[in-house]
């Protein structure tokens, strides 16, 4: 497997080259498989986003952030919202989202990551 994928990534190319090997149909049901699971996938982050945009109330401002770490923590969130399927958790995304733009994150990625990693 490559180098530098995460636990789910190589699983999913296991799977998908599982499907794959089913004869006759194996190239077909992977498509459809990983093509609606990217749908589902896109359709919650972009819903993810409209909602934001509605209950987002206070002006925010990107000048006291620091880009880097707003742009890794703006990834993890993605990351996690497009695999997430339970709302209640959605909306935890959400308010956290809404407060690292609200009050900048400078120097405290890990402590704004820690419960993330357990």
């Amino acid at each position: 497997m490559g180098e530098g994928l995460t636990r789910q990534q190589k699983i999913e190319n296991i799977v998908e080259a599982g499907l794959q090997l089913i004869p006759h149909v194996g190239g077909a049901l992977a498509t459809l498989y990983f093509g609606r699971k990217q749908q589902r996938e896109f359709n919650r982050i972009a819903e993810f986003y409209k909602e934001l945009s509605g209950e987002l109330k206070e002006k925010v401002s990107l000048e006291n952030q620091d880009e880097g770490i707003l742009a890794s923590l703006i990834e993890k969130i993605n990351d996690k919202v497009e695999k997430e399927v339970l709302e209640e958790k959605q909306k935890y995304f959400k308010n956290y989202f809404k407060n690292i733009l609200i009050y900048p994150v400078k120097d405290d990625y890990d402590e704004k990551t820690f419960f993330w990693s357990h």
